[in-house]
């Protein structure tokens, strides 16, 4: 799928109208399923073996139930940042 502009510039316009949060992260921003991957704890191994300890790993973040889609993300507070 081909976008008419790019990501960044997509980005920047989000950026401009609805600014950041916790210093300079913006509140929102598009990604590319495909790329996106997060630190989360697991109870299994990239094969899919049962761990003894859970740990955590590097994961995609929506790769395994959205293909090939761009994302609007929204940043969210989480922990005592949260304020919801």
């Amino acid at each position: 799928m081909e976008l008419r502009e790019t990501i960044e510039s997509i980005n920047e316009k989000l950026l401009e109208e609805y600014g950041t949060e916790f210093g300079n992260a913006s509140k929102f921003r598009i990604v590319f399923s495909e790329d996106q991957y997060e630190k989360r704890w697991t109870d299994r191994t990239d094969d899919g073996f049962e761990l003894i300890h859970p740990e955590v790993r590097l994961l995609p973040k929506y790769k395994q139930y959205i293909r090939d889609k761009y994302i609007l993300e929204r940043l969210v507070p989480v922990g005592e940042e949260a304020i919801y």
